[in-house]
């Protein structure tokens, strides 16, 4: 907004946002309340309206408190009142609570032809956000960005508990992977990293028969100790945390995608290779024997 238009119609420039105005109009609740509890513990208390204050040595500062206060026992002081406290629940328009926020949920949209993100909106919770709480959030999130002009395709979250229960609650299924926001059909995506956490994380503990065949996370450590002290590698970047990851290792989407790599797959083939060729030719000579690192 130019120059001109801020001094012919101040109020097109004037701040404006949800907390302001409701100090706005609660303040004189704020300072009366303020009021009467204080001049009960002081002596020659009085409350003084105020304005702009200049600093007469530096007049670039200023400040305007909401009221000024004397009394004979502590002398002079000053008053902001904050009708709203931050660091607690606050769920935008579905209220806020007295408990505290320990996290918070964020919304970031995402261009799918061109290389852009913002986010959006947040909200503030007390433990992670419900998927019923989720849902009409989401939903407006989504309404926003059409009104903003954009198409919105998916949505994208990782795989923690809420969110696939919030897609459950919108009637996301594997046959169905969409959702409808006034009739107009959304897919419901898991980001990519955390999927790959999960199937390393769950090799960790199981085995999975694929096509009659076993992938086991025992075929891996076994290509690592027979490739770990070559000295030519044929999977460099592989090394204990891969194959051995703690709780905090478990959390890299970096180390997952790694032990996953097409690098790792095909030096297991090399090895795999040497094996059946190595059986063969002892077999060739009469020996009745196979070499194994799986």
């Amino acid at each position: 907004m130019s120059l001109h238009m801020k001094i012919c119609y101040p109020e097109l420039s004037k701040f404006k946002s949800q907390p302001t105005q409701w100090g706005c109009k609660h303040e004189q609740k704020g300072l009366s309340a303020y009021n009467a509890l204080q001049e009960e513990k002081h002596k020659a208390w009085e409350l003084q309206a105020c304005g702009l204050f200049i600093d007469k040595e530096h007049g670039f500062l200023a400040a305007t408190p909401d009221s000024l206060v004397t009394c004979s026992c502590c002398g002079n002081g000053v008053v902001e009142v904050k009708d709203i406290i931050e660091g607690f629940e606050d769920m935008g328009g579905l209220g806020r609570t007295g408990r505290v926020t320990t996290q918070a949920l964020v919304f970031m949209a995402r261009g799918l032809t061109n290389r852009w993100k913002l986010p959006i909106g947040y909200t503030l919770h007390s433990g992670p956000a419900s998927a019923r709480v989720m849902e009409p959030l989401l939903m407006s999130a989504v309404r926003q960005l059409r009104n903003a002009g954009l198409t919105v395709v998916s949505t994208v979250c990782d795989m923690g508990k809420p969110n696939q229960e919030l897609y459950r609650l919108l009637g996301v299924t594997e046959t169905s992977p969409q959702f409808d926001v006034d009739g107009t059909p959304v897919m419901a995506l898991h980001n990519v990293p955390h999927i790959f956490k999960c199937v390393r994380n769950g090799l960790l503990k199981h085995d999975v028969e694929v096509d009659g065949e076993t992938l086991s996370w025992s075929h891996i450590k076994a290509f690592y100790n027979a490739d770990k002290d070559r000295p030519i590698r044929t999977a460099p970047k592989l090394g204990p945390e891969h194959v051995q990851p703690d709780a905090f290792k478990k959390m890299s989407v970096r180390l997952a995608a790694q032990i996953m790599s097409a690098s790792t797959s095909a030096g297991m083939r090399i090895y795999q290779s040497f094996d059946r060729a190595l059986s063969a030719r002892l077999t060739s000579h009469g020996k009745n024997a196979r070499l194994s690192f799986y």
